[in-house]
This record gives C-alpha cells, sequence and structure tokens, in this order.
C-alpha cells in the first residue's frame, strides 16, 4: 500500500452528517414524548371530568389533545417515531372520546371519525372504553337506575360480540380483549343482583316491612357495587 494516500480512509464529513441526522432525530424524538404526555394526560383529565359529569370541561380537553396530535403525526411520521409513547397517548385518546360519545347518546364512536387513529389503536381504545362504562355503571347502579346499567350492559355485549369477529394473537390488544370479556361477565353479575334486591325490596314492602327498608336496600346496592368495582380495579391491576 502506498503510503501517499490522495484520498482519506474514511469519509469524515459523512459521519458528522450521520451524527447531525442523529441527534436531529433524537431531538423529535423527545419533542414527541414530551407532547405525547400532554396528549396522554389531558385524555385521562377528560374521563375524569365526564365521569364527574363536566362534558363542556371534557370537550375542551380533548379539542386541545387533538390538535397536539395533529401537529405531531407529521413529525411522527418523518421520524419514524409513532410506536411506542404516542401511540399509547391515541389508544387513551381514543377511550376519551369513545367515552365522551357513549355518554351523550349512548353509541360507539366509529373508527372514521377518529381518521388519524390506525385500527390497532382504535380497538386498543375501544377495549379500554369498556372499563369506563364498567365504573359508570357501579354509579348508575348505586342510584338504582337499572335502564343506564341494561344500556351499558348492551353495548358492552354488543361491543364483545363484534370482537369476536377478530383474530387477537398474543399481545397487548390480546389482554385487552381479556379484560372486555371480564368487564361484561361483571357487569351481568351487578345486574343479577340489582334484581334480587329489587324483588327482596319488592317482598318486604308487600309484607309490611319496615319503614327503613328504602334506605337498606339502597346500602345494599351500593354495598354490592362497590365490591364489584373493587374485584374490576383487582383484575385490571393483576392483568396489567
Amino acid at each position: 500500500m502506498s503510503s501517499s494516500v490522495s484520498h482519506p480512509m474514511v469519509d469524515e464529513a459523512e459521519f458528522d452528517h450521520i451524527a447531525s441526522l442523529m441527534q436531529e432525530r433524537d431531538q423529535k424524538r423527545e419533542l414527541v414524548i414530551k407532547r405525547s404526555r400532554d396528549v396522554l394526560k389531558l385524555s385521562k383529565t377528560a374521563i375524569f371530568a365526564l365521569h364527574r359529569g363536566e362534558q363542556t370541561k371534557a370537550d375542551r380537553q380533548l379539542a386541545d389533545a387533538e390538535s397536539l396530535i395533529r401537529e405531531l403525526l407529521p413529525v411522527a411520521a418523518e421520524y419514524d417515531l409513532r410506536h411506542g409513547s404516542l401511540s399509547g397517548a391515541l389508544e387513551e385518546f381514543a377511550e376519551a372520546r369513545a367515552f365522551s360519545r357513549f355518554l351523550k347518546d349512548g353509541t360507539l364512536i366509529r373508527l372514521s371519525e377518529l381518521d388519524f387513529l390506525s385500527h390497532e389503536e382504535y380497538l386498543g381504545g375501544v377495549c379500554d372504553l369498556t372499563g369506563e362504562v364498567g365504573r359508570y355503571a357501579v354509579i348508575m347502579a348505586t342510584k338504582r337506575d337499572v335502564d343506564a346499567l341494561r344500556h351499558c350492559h348492551a353495548l358492552m355485549d354488543t361491543l364483545m360480540g363484534q370482537l369476536l369477529k377478530l383474530d387477537f394473537r398474543n399481545g397487548p390488544l390480546r389482554k385487552k380483549y381479556d379484560a372486555v370479556k371480564y368487564a361484561v361477565r361483571k357487569l351481568e353479575t351487578l345486574l343479577y343482583e340489582l334484581s334480587l334486591t329489587k324483588r327482596t325490596d319488592v317482598g318486604a314492602a308487600e309484607e309490611g316491612g319496615d319503614a327503613d327498608g328504602g334506605e337498606a336496600a339502597q346500602y345494599r346496592a351500593e354495598r354490592d357495587s362497590r365490591r364489584i368495582f373493587v374485584e374490576q380495579q383487582h383484575h385490571v391491576a393483576a392483568s396489567g
């Protein structure tokens, strides 16, 4: 090999360029992670607001979350950063939007209405929705609103029937799907136990039960609802 080399053995400028590209991607990645946390937080607080009946506040939070999402998607696409934090935030957003729709008109939001989501992200959010519907159902049970409880069950049971069409392999969606099955069973149990409570109350009234029978029945309904809710939480924690 000649001692006088007209060209360098390694093109340092090329590696400098690669380093610059990697640094730029890292910066974009940090941006996506940070903004994804913002989307996640807005979606979670919107769900919390919905449970408290603060629909207007939740709508505002979801609008802010969607604005952030639409800003992030082009960056995520350019630098291949959709999977991970952003995808998880999108699932949470889908769950919040779906819960909001359910409380407004009792229906399930369509994937076409969330056109920036992948079908996996949509399904993840929809499966998680059943947890929020279950919590809402417990609140309705404490109020002895059987019609609302039946509507919650009808949605979850219908959704379960549609999910049965899909081939879930082992992975996050499979775990979410299993949680849906558990939530449906628990809601069925809640409906059954409330029906027994109602029959007991009617029987006590017909037999001239004491004046505190109504309060006792309310206590039993709340006790049963709390127990089922705690069992649901334990299952979610175990499956997570």
